[in-house]
């Protein structure tokens, strides 16, 4: 899902970039990411758990309208302007930077997956906190309920903004307040939902480790779990 929200070849300083002043105080607090420890899920015929999960999040984005707008986000009232390494599968809150902004209400978001397109660059370009040059890099293992058989899968996988000067996803249905009371912003991931759609069936026949990109099958199936169908979610906390 695009969001076509403005990315500045600058990084945010004292305000936010393409947003403008909107009268309210101005804020800053931190952000971090929060995983959701490894555990076996079920996938079809399969058990599968992920023993390795490096995503790289960010830049961010979060808007007072109630969706993604076509625009430039006139309506903006903060911006997480980091990119960011995260271990998806600790629990333990690691840092991503810090969110600043304005005092006033988020209902939509929009952010990458630490490739970004500026609007000074002619192409897509991973960031230093992608693992391997990619957006996420999962590892593990599957296991047949019918035979018992086990195979191991590792997938490096990019999701890309569709246009220069945008985000690559874009999130709406929020609702939270943030003013000087905001103690951080917390981002929590579950990347063992972002296998709920790959077929391992088709995965098994490739031996005893299965590799996933982005243009098979599986890497396709993965980037959805990751954009649409079980995105990261936004939490702030007093």
């Amino acid at each position: 899902m695009k969001a076509r929200v403005l990315l500045a070849a600058s990084t945010l300083s004292a305000t936010l970039v393409g947003c403008g002043d909107t009268g309210q105080p101005s804020i800053a607090h931190p952000a971090v990411a929060i995983g959701t420890a490894a555990r076996e899920v079920e996938v079809g015929d399969f058990r599968v758990t992920l023993d390795v999960a490096r995503v790289g999040f960010g830049p961010a984005t979060f808007c007072a309208s109630r969706a993604s707008s076509d625009e430039l986000c006139p309506a903006a009232t903060a911006e997480l302007a980091a990119v960011a390494p995260v271990d998806a599968l600790s629990p333990a809150a690691q840092p991503l930077g810090t969110v600043h902004g304005f005092v006033g209400t988020v209902r939509s978001a929009a952010f990458g997956y630490a490739i970004t397109w500026l609007t000074t660059e002619t192409a897509p370009r991973a960031r230093p906190a992608a693992p391997g040059g990619h957006s996420a890099h999962l590892e593990g293992t599957a296991t047949s309920k019918t035979s018992g058989a086990s195979f191991r899968f590792v997938a490096d996988v990019d999701v890309a903004p569709l246009g220069r000067g945008t985000q690559a996803v874009s999130v709406g249905g929020l609702s939270a307040g943030i003013d000087e009371r905001t103690a951080r912003l917390e981002v929590r991931f579950d990347p063992s939902t972002w296998l709920a759609d790959v077929d391992f069936a088709e995965l098994s026949a490739a031996g005893a480790t299965a590799t996933i990109t982005t243009s098979t099958h599986a890497g396709n199936a993965i980037v959805v779990g990751m954009t649409s169908l079980a995105r990261p979610k936004f939490v702030w906390t007093q």
